[in-house]
């Protein structure tokens, strides 16, 4: 039961992570749109 819990909780964490970065790569190329050269800046690194 403890193992399922835990397969449960830790594909949980990957979707969540996941659907996180998502949303914030989102939100920074809103960002970048109003500030090129930041967004290419960052981009080189």
């Amino acid at each position: 039961m403890a193992r399922i819990n835990r397969t449960f909780v830790l594909t949980l964490l990957i979707a969540a992570s996941t659907i996180f970065l998502l949303i914030q790569l989102f939100n920074y190329r809103q960002y970048s749109s109003k500030f090129p050269l930041l967004y290419s800046v960052d981009y080189c690194i």
